[in-house]
């Protein structure tokens, strides 16, 4: 530590090197520099909550900016938070405004800094050290500048023995102050500075003096009860409240809590035998607010939504990221009331895409029929919209809400794969029913604030309390058309992209961030191919063509060059995923057409037999392409020379022949065996003489009835 002779020594050479500083104005910025405000004071000066201000001079230490400024933030040890810190900011590094009002509200302060250090005011007194524990508070840093302003003349640089004796003695007399006090003061001043002339916390401070309340404890001991019991109660009277705040009682608020626990000590008292009256078994509001935290354990057990928003995260920056390397995609519900064609009334939605490098939004608003809701049809033509813009093209990644409308985008996985160069996770599925996490949800919200909150027909995000211009009333929705509402919304989009955005962002706006990484990193857009995301995302089924037209769906379909496939060729079907669009289908050499449907003549019309005539000239005319496609052969020649060809069979070993001894004419001749007639089987000429004997039987008959 510096002895008090270099610390006079310093703070002449300060006066020597500012003696020139004769500007009013770096006079005042040089007193701002020397003045610290705690976390209090700065809200009561910016009109902030005392929490909001702690939270910024905590980010200002981590670097961060408010209001455009980057304050000056130091740590002092005292009273402070858990870890024994507190947070102060430099007046300097405020803003103007702020240091104004400052100086107007404490001229005395500014005042009493500048007399200490002379033409430039140097810093307040050193921090109270953690060993000399005081009461910082409002009340106790006026007193602390009262009573600075009574010694002020003996706390002077410089002064002599004599000159402060004399100084003390005008002190007593014009105060009235005892010496011993004025002398007592100036030892703390020189000791702690300013906190040095705050009270002292007493040294039983932060203990309990009480056990239950004062109103119990007084009654207690009024009783004759023990003393030591008290303690025990405290304790049951804790654990009390952190049950019944952890149970579902926690809904009911502390007044039923506070009830609750003042008749279970009532029950406690009796039966330890040592009844009170209940009008004494009462617990303060500070008691029952004190274990209020325990209600977190009900809300983990019922209340998993909320439960959910309390739990700690991370935070994740998307600034690194260059254009289109991930894509963050939602759709949003506008609340702005618009009609439709047919008079009804309804709120459009949109299907946003959020460039996570550059923060920019691609809007694809959108107009449900009745009873209907987005679809993976919409989302689908949203996106291809969007791969075609000339800003945007091909995401490298994809981040989806979880809903169903989203699962149709997994079918460009391999077109993703290869523009982000197989690095994995083409498609990434965002934590269900946790919209922290997705950055989409603040751009909302700036979209909803700085845009479409300032359309006609704007009805706020609650349905059931809808900002309207008449009281009972229904609101006036967008009075023009739907195209016109579409250019309206892309407006406000391109003017979102110039605002500046705070944060991670640093009061860059989206076109800026945008032109800065085009021209840093050299980046262009990927574009697909035309119709190739429209096959992409088509389902896919093989069919026979036959007589040139294909059956799908119970309906007939038919398209000029079917009649060029043979008979019963089988070709790709493409089933669109739009409404409305009819099937496709791929040839085999990559030729892809739409098919219209071939719908039934009348029996009499005469176009019907023009059109009859022209498939066949079509289909004949294709046959002729496949025959001069391909040469003419005769098989006649092929099959003589493959059968030529073939060697001849030789039988090895010596051929047989008949013995000498028998005679041909002793064999049959092959006529006689041909002509033989065949001797029917005892089987069968039975079969046939019963088969007479029926006959014969039956022409009796009749001849008998014609008798």
């Amino acid at each position: 530590m510096p002895t008090a002779s270099c610390e006079a020594k310093q703070t002449a050479k300060q006066l020597e090197s500012c003696a020139a500083l004769s500007s009013k104005r770096l006079q005042q910025a040089d007193m701002a520099k020397s003045i610290y405000l705690s976390a209090l004071e700065f809200s009561l000066l910016a009109g902030v909550t005392e929490r909001h201000a702690r939270r910024v001079l905590v980010d200002a230490a981590d670097g961060k900016t408010w209001a455009g400024s980057r304050l000056s933030v130091r740590k002092v040890f005292g009273r402070g938070g858990r870890s024994g810190l507190r947070y102060e900011v430099a007046l300097s590094s405020l803003p103007e405004a702020l240091q104004k009002a400052f100086r107007d509200q404490n001229p005395d302060t500014c005042a009493i800094v500048a007399h200490v250090s002379g033409e430039v005011p140097a810093a307040l007194p050193v921090p109270i050290m953690p060993h000399v524990p005081r009461i910082a508070t409002k009340e106790q840093g006026k007193r602390a500048l009262d009573i600075f302003k009574q010694i002020e003349p003996a706390t002077h640089d410089g002064l002599t023995a004599k000159e402060r004796g004399a100084a003390v003695q005008g002190i007593v007399k014009a105060t009235g102050l005892p010496r011993k006090t004025v002398y007592n003061y100036l030892q703390r001043y020189r000791s702690h500075g300013l906190e040095g002339l705050m009270r002292k916390r007493p040294f039983d401070a932060g203990q309990a003096r009480v056990g239950v309340s004062v109103q119990f404890d007084r009654a207690w001991l009024a009783a004759g009860h023990p003393e030591d019991l008290l303690s025990e109660l405290s304790d049951f009277v804790d654990l009390t409240l952190k049950g019944l705040w952890k149970s579902r009682a926690a809904s009911s608020g502390e007044n039923d809590i506070a009830m609750m626990t003042g008749f279970r000590l009532f029950e406690r008292c009796t039966e330890l035998g040592m009844p009170l009256p209940r009008e004494y078994c009462k617990i303060g509001r500070r008691r029952v607010r004190k274990w209020r935290h325990f209600s977190t354990v009900e809300q983990s057990k019922n209340d998993a939504g909320g439960f959910r928003n309390t739990l700690p995260t991370i935070q994740r920056d998307w600034t690194s990221y260059l254009p289109m390397k991930c894509v963050i995609a939602d759709v949003k519900h506008l609340d702005v009331l618009v009609t439709r064609d047919d008079g009804s009334k309804a709120y459009p939605k949109l299907i946003a895409f959020m460039d996570a490098g550059t923060g920019r939004c691609f809007a694809y608003p959108v107009l449900c029929p009745e009873r209907r809701s987005i679809n993976q049809g919409l989302v689908i033509e949203a996106l291809i919209a969007m791969c075609h813009h000339k800003h945007w093209g091909y995401p490298r990644q994809l981040y989806l809400d979880n809903g169903s409308e989203f699962g149709g985008l997994d079918k460009i996985i391999p077109a993703l794969s290869l523009i982000n160069r197989d690095e994995g996770r083409e498609i990434i599925r965002a934590q269900p029913y946790n919209a922290n996490a997705k950055p989409i949800e603040a751009l909302f919200a700036r979209l909803d604030r700085y845009c479409f909150s300032n359309m006609p027909g704007y009805t706020g995000p609650d349905r059931t309390n809808k900002k309207t211009q008449n009281v009972g009333r229904d609101p006036v929705a967008w009075l023009e058309s739907w195209e016109s509402f579409k250019s309206n919304v892309g407006g406000l989009i391109a003017y979102y992209h110039t605002r500046p955005i705070g944060g991670q962002w640093g009061g860059k706006s989206c076109n800026e961030t945008f032109h800065e990484k085009i021209d840093q990193h050299k980046w262009k857009p990927w574009f697909p191919k035309p119709m190739a995301l429209e096959i992409a995302f088509c389902k896919r089924k093989s069919v026979m063509v036959r007589g040139g037209v294909i059956k799908h769906g119970g309906k007939v379909w038919y398209h000029a060059e079917l009649l060029k496939l043979t008979p019963r060729a089988e070709v790709e079907l493409l089933i669109p995923w739009k409404v409305g669009v009819p099937p496709g289908v791929i040839l085999d050499d990559g030729t892809a057409f739409l098919l219209s449907e071939d719908h039934p003549y009348r029996a009499t019309d005469p176009r019907g037999a023009v059109e009859s005539a022209r498939r066949k000239q079509a289909y004949k005319r294709g046959i002729a392409e496949l025959d001069r496609s391909a040469p003419t052969i005769d098989p006649i020649p092929i099959k003589l020379r493959i059968a030529n060809s073939v060697p001849e069979i030789n039988i090895p070993g010596r051929p047989r022949f008949l013995d000498e001894g028998a005679t041909v004419h002793q064999f049959p001749t092959s006529t006689r065996l041909l002509n033989a007639e065949v001797v029917p089987s005892k089987d069968e000429a039975a079969r046939r003489r019963e088969l007479e004997r029926r006959h014969t039987e039956r022409l009796e008959r009749m001849q008998k009835r014609g008798k």
